[in-house]
């Protein structure tokens, strides 16, 4: 047994996990975690790879390096001139710089962007940031929009500040993880929402919890029990318990864990499968990792019996491409034959998206902040007019300068400038019904600029088409006279979906409530301890169940006693042979996979039921006992005139020494027959198809290796 030492340097910058005692070959993986503030730079030998997989061979130590973060605190004045600020530079995480406006003769202070009225104020750096002061010319009459959010921590909200009366903004929830968007305090559903700023505001966004369904299963279903599924909020804990029936015992879960019970947290609908294995069965994990964390997903992990094979698939989180495995394979999807404990890491790229800006008219100024950034990063746009202009806004209505913007795909934003003097025009946009909808874009614009309006309709509506017919939304409108655009919303009708148990006492059901029409919802339903499910009473037996909404509906879910009749499967084989699976108690009807593994030496021949399948597919309607036989061992030279040529093949082989007509059966490593053919001596077999690998050839009661290349 060796020991591996973990360390981090600095002490407070993060923690490593994977040290312990372990036997001489082992593979272990270390895990560098950094703590907020810092990032993982290497360890002490070098290497970047984070997780890393080593092999032990003796006592080891391996440290990990963090770097302590530093971000940058950006400060902008609106409007330009009106005064300056400090405080702005470059931090480290969880410094407190202090920001101080100062207005200029005939402003004063009004506010900050995100609507903090403080001044000076005091803010923690946790990441790159950008803060605006705004002042106002002395007379003006300016109101504070502020926002909040129930319960905390739920979401977020956008366009709270500061802004000047008559201003119309726009207020948008943003949910986190695990919520949904309700309502907001006055009871109003739009989201996004414009707001015309008439006097101080408030807004409170409500969110409501999401809950999911864990699903458990044990596999196979005959080989023992599992508990801890049902209905759970988003963030809490699921404990799964895993219990073996007689003559088994639990290998692992499907995302690799072999701890029994497990807790998992709740993050969206998941189903976990318990492995069972024969007592005494060779089984092994086969594990997954994803880098950078949270770029994506990687399923096919879990515990399989030796010699088997299990399909990775690498799926991308929303802003991440796949790129590579850790051996260097570049397709997403790939298949691996499990012998032995085997761990893999998924490599994802960010997207890398385009921001570009423009100013209309390019005479009237500039705007800084377009070019390539990652996904999810933050982009500060600036407009600055030349002499003789103004900015205005930009096209899509929103009158934020400096603005901040989330880079979520390629986006292109105009700032629109006026000359002083110049030629203007009033685009005025309404809804047609705001209960339903609202809109954003209208406003006085300098004559001959291209505007963006937009149509937004109520969570519970739907955008039909403006006033002129044109149905684009967004849409591009040249502002070339006085326009008047009203856009069009419908309902959409509001159904109820009732989910009931037959009974009570017996099981429960989730998934009922009101729906848009066209929405797709999942129903489930949860058997007590003692009952099972039994179907739908429409007949359907999907659980859970997706159904679109259409109207109005009730589904019943139909319980009844666990009182099926079960028969016993009993499979043995000489040990020293092979193992055999696929045994024990089952429903009368379950369709069943057993099978045969070899051990290094033998082939599988048959059941002693005559039956050569291998894996061998059945109905169980009956209890039964079945014996796996296998074939002696290798005996190269116990046909001395018998011989494989070419040996390695690729294409064919022929067997020198055979008799006349003889029956030539081929085999994999698993003891599967992968083709039987008849051939005489000197003639050619063809064996295209087969892939490359160990196989073995049975003729005369005598087995022989044959090596297929590629």
């Amino acid at each position: 047994m060796y020991t591996i030492t973990t360390n981090v340097s600095p002490a407070n910058g993060g923690t490593v996990t994977g040290g312990g005692t372990y036997p001489a070959g082992s593979t272990v993986t270390l895990t560098a975690n950094a703590n907020p503030g810092y990032t993982f730079s290497q360890w002490q030998d070098g290497s970047t790879s984070n997780p890393r997989t080593i092999t032990v061979n003796a006592n080891a130590t391996y440290t990990a390096t963090f770097t302590q973060d530093q971000y940058t605190v950006t400060t902008y004045v609106n409007p330009a001139g009106a005064g300056t600020v400090t405080g702005g530079g470059t931090y480290y995480y969880g410094d407190t710089p202090t920001l101080i406006a100062t207005a200029h003769t005939g402003y004063e202070f009004q506010g900050w962007s995100d609507g903090d009225t403080q001044n000076p104020r005091t803010i923690t750096v946790t990441g790159n940031a950008s803060y605006t002061v705004i002042f106002s010319e002395v007379g003006i009459t300016m109101y504070s929009v502020t926002t909040s959010v129930n319960p905390s921590g739920a979401g977020t909200v956008t366009g709270a500040g500061t802004y000047e009366a008559g201003t119309v903004i726009v207020l948008t929830a943003n949910a986190n993880a695990g919520y949904t968007f309700d309502h907001w305090s006055d009871g109003v559903t739009l989201n996004p929402r414009t707001v015309t700023v008439t006097s101080d505001l408030n807004f409170t966004a409500y969110f409501t919890q999401n809950q999911y369904v864990i699903t458990v299963v044990a596999s196979p279903s005959n080989a023992g029990t599992v508990s801890g599924g049902g209905a759970y909020y988003y963030g809490n804990f699921a404990t799964l318990t895993a219990t073996a029936y007689p003559d088994y015992e639990f290998q692992g879960w499907s995302d690799g864990s072999s701890e029994n019970p497990h807790q998992v947290l709740v993050t969206d609908n998941a189903t976990y499968t318990a492995t069972f294995s024969a007592a005494g069965s060779t089984y092994y994990t086969v594990s997954a990792y994803v880098s950078p964390t949270g770029a994506g997903t990687v399923s096919g992990t879990g515990s399989f019996p030796a010699g088997s094979t299990t399909t990775l698939t690498a799926t991308a989180n929303s802003g991440y491409v796949f790129d590579h495995w850790n051996d260097g394979v570049t397709t997403p999807t790939r298949t691996v034959t499990v012998n032995n404990n085997m761990s893999f890491t998924a490599y994802f790229n960010t997207n890398q998206y385009t921001i570009t800006v423009n100013a209309s008219p390019a005479a009237g100024g500039t705007v800084s902040g377009g070019g390539t950034y990652p996904y999810g990063a933050t982009a500060t746009l600036m407009a600055t007019s030349n002499s003789g202009y103004s900015f205005m806004q930009w096209s899509d209505g929103n009158t934020a300068n400096p603005r901040t913007v989330t880079v979520t795909g390629n986006a292109t934003y105009t700032a629109l400038f006026m000359a002083a003097g110049g030629e203007t025009f009033m685009l005025t946009v309404t809804s047609g019904n705001q209960l339903l909808g609202q809109v954003a874009g209208g406003g006085i614009y300098p004559a001959r600029v291209s505007v963006e309006i937009r149509a937004i309709p109520s969570s519970y509506a739907r955008f039909v088409k403006w006033n002129d017919g044109n149905t684009d939304n967004p849409r591009t409108v040249v502002v070339n006279d006085n326009l008047e655009f009203v856009a069009e919303f419908v309902a959409i009708p509001l159904y109820t979906i009732t989910v009931n148990s037959s009974n009570n006492d017996w099981g429960y059901v989730l998934g009922g409530g009101t729906f848009k029409e066209g929405a797709e919802i999942q129903i489930s339903a949860f058997a007590n301890t003692g009952y099972m499910f039994a179907g739908w009473a429409d007949g359907n037996n999907q659980n859970p169940r997706t159904i679109t909404v259409t109207g109005n509906a009730t589904y019943t879910a139909r319980f009844v006693e666990n009182t099926m009749t079960t028969y016993t499967l009993n499979l043995s084989c000489n040990a020293n042979e092979g193992t055999v699976s696929g045994g024990g108690v089952y429903t009368a009807g379950t369709v069943v996979t057993i099978q045969a593994f070899p051990n290094p030496g033998y082939v599988f021949t048959k059941w002693s039921d005559e039956v050569v399948d291998n894996p061998r597919t059945f109905m169980v309607n009956s209890d039964m006992t079945l014996e796996a036989f296998f074939a002696s061992g290798i005996d190269d030279n116990a046909m001395v005139n018998v011989k494989v040529y070419p040996n390695p093949a690729k294409e064919s082989i022929c067997l020198i020494g055979i008799e006349t007509n003889s029956e030539i059966q081929i085999y994999n490593m698993l003891g599967e027959l992968v083709r039987t053919v008849n051939a005489g001596p000197d003639e050619w077999i063809g064996i295209g198809g087969l892939s490359k690998g160990i196989y073995f050839i049975r003729v005369g009661g005598v087995t022989m290796r044959l090596c297929v290349i590629e």
